[in-house]
């Protein structure tokens, strides 16, 4: 006889296995991601707890292992002793069901030192290497991957037939992977193996059952849109798609002019940024200000922004933490954060050296937190390239766009030194139905980089990042407020 659902929702809530995030601080999964909904079967430690677990497993299992034997496979750790409830729950039916697991490192002491089966070294074989893999969760399917394999070597080693049934779990948290994040983790999973996976809760069930509740706030509720809208799987996005806010399925072009020269501030010196800002903030085609990492670490991430709140309102302030999303995941989340709570309008992530899922938490917490996100993928300096001695091909950097598009990005830092590599880029983008996006470009004027050269493939929107040029008159010599005004003006009329 099948569970209420409804009962199995109610007990791992009161029993702490079902929680909501909420407040300023998520849960960060061991991918690094932050999420407001987290499940732990490792924290089912009371009596009745078991129980219903042995009956849960026992619904989603029992169909499929019939009358054959099979070992209930648990992954390590949490899911360890998982695996004897999901045995114990077959048995009740009438299946013929044991259990083991495995360690991830060898045992040092005992009879079967250098083991590395948790339970009996011979069961899996003496079922006919019938397997049936057991965990809590699949958010990106990495430690399914990795008991795959495990299990393929004990065959290999111990002489038997391996025949695995699927994988079974609680929940599918309806998630991407960073290999292919515009298909689920399930999908990819059942396609790389040939295993079947299956659930008996998926992540939006549980968001809904939290509401039903009153256990989800309609902040939290929002937090977990915004969740699905980096992190969900196609399926359960085209499900909430009517409900996500407009502004994150594609982000706003949000500079106050479609094109503008924005001052690059790549320095120490506060009292050169206020007179800057003050010389050039009724300059209409001044979009902005480019907030350099020696200027924040100097002065502070607010004393800073300040200038701007202060002499250029109608202006954004974008901080460049150079070379920002270069972290994991989970402090480039707290990091970006923190930019907007100090009240900046985007940051610049270069997420080149550090992959897609620290720009993917950079975009998340961006979404989240109300702070646009610029994202950069190459450098044309000497040994960036792989061919010049580097790790990142022009190919590279065009997947890492697409992928950051494919989240609803579409402000894009591009060399200014390179027009071909715009063009390249753009048509990249264009690949995927990408039609309006704004190109940022460094590099420009004392590196080499020509305005209009570069705004002529960038497309309508197109800010040009440019610093020296509107400070200096030449090596040391620094332009007074008047002099800074005059060489923005001229640099605007090249746009």
């Amino acid at each position: 006889m099948s569970l209420d659902k409804e009962h199995v929702v109610d007990a791992t809530l009161d029993e702490g296995i079902l929680m909501y995030g909420g407040g300023p601080d998520p849960y960060f999964l061991k991918s690094g991601r932050a999420s407001r909904l987290f499940f732990n079967a490792g924290n089912a430690d009371s009596g009745v707890m078991v129980e219903l677990l042995e009956e849960v497993y026992a619904d989603l299992m029992a169909e499929d292992v019939g009358d054959k034997p099979v070992v209930c496979f648990g992954l390590p750790y949490k899911c360890i002793n998982v695996a004897s409830h999901a045995a114990a729950g077959l048995a009740k039916r009438g299946c013929k069901a044991r259990w083991n697991s495995y360690r991830k490192e060898e045992k040092a002491h005992g009879g079967d030192a250098k083991g590395i089966l948790v339970a009996r070294g011979t069961n899996i074989k003496d079922c006919g290497g019938r397997v049936a893999m057991v965990d809590d969760v699949i958010t990106t399917g990495t430690s399914k991957y990795d008991g795959q394999e495990v299990l393929q070597q004990l065959a290999k080693e111990d002489g038997f037939e391996l025949d695995i049934m699927g994988v079974y779990l609680l929940v599918d948290r309806q998630e991407v992977t960073s290999t292919n994040p515009n298909e689920s983790a399930v999908k990819q999973f059942e396609k790389a193996t040939g295993l079947k996976v299956k659930s008996y809760f998926t992540a939006s069930e549980l968001i809904e059952a939290g509401r039903k509740r009153g256990k989800v706030t309609d902040e939290q509720y929002r937090f977990c849109l915004t969740y699905f809208r980096v992190y969900g799987c196609p399926e359960v996005l085209e499900v909430y798609r009517s409900k996500i806010d407009p502004k994150i399925l594609v982000q706003s072009l949000f500079m106050p002019v479609k094109r503008s020269i924005v001052p690059a501030c790549d320095f120490e010196d506060i009292g050169l940024f206020e007179a800057m800002v003050k010389a050039t903030a009724d300059i209409d085609l001044i979009g902005g200000y480019k907030i350099g990492s020696m200027l924040v670490e100097e002065h502070g991430l607010g004393r800073v922004v300040d200038v701007v709140k202060k002499h250029a309102p109608k202006k954004k302030a974008i901080y460049d933490r150079q070379k920002g999303g270069t972290d994991i995941p989970e402090m480039v989340w707290k990091q970006v954060r923190q930019y907007a709570r100090h009240g900046y309008d985007a940051h610049i992530i270069f997420p080149s050296m550090t992959g897609v899922e620290s720009m993917l938490a950079a975009i998340h917490s961006g979404y989240e937190h109300g702070i646009h996100i610029i994202v950069g993928a190459y450098m044309t300096h000497t040994g960036f390239d792989r061919a010049d001695g580097g790790c990142i091909t022009q190919e590279d950097a065009a997947r890492l766009y697409r992928i950051a598009a494919s989240k609803g990005i579409r402000n894009f830092v591009m060399p200014g030194t390179r027009p071909d590599l715009i063009t390249f880029f753009r048509e990249a983008l264009a690949q995927d139905g990408v039609k309006e996006e704004a190109v940022w470009s460094p590099g420009l004027v004392t590196q080499g980089g020509n305005i209009s050269e570069g705004g002529r493939v960038a497309g309508d929107n197109y800010h040009a990042i440019a610093g020296r040029a509107i400070i200096e008159k030449g090596p040391g010599q620094l332009n007074n407020p008047d002099e800074m005004r005059a060489a923005a003006v001229k640099l605007t009329a090249q746009l």
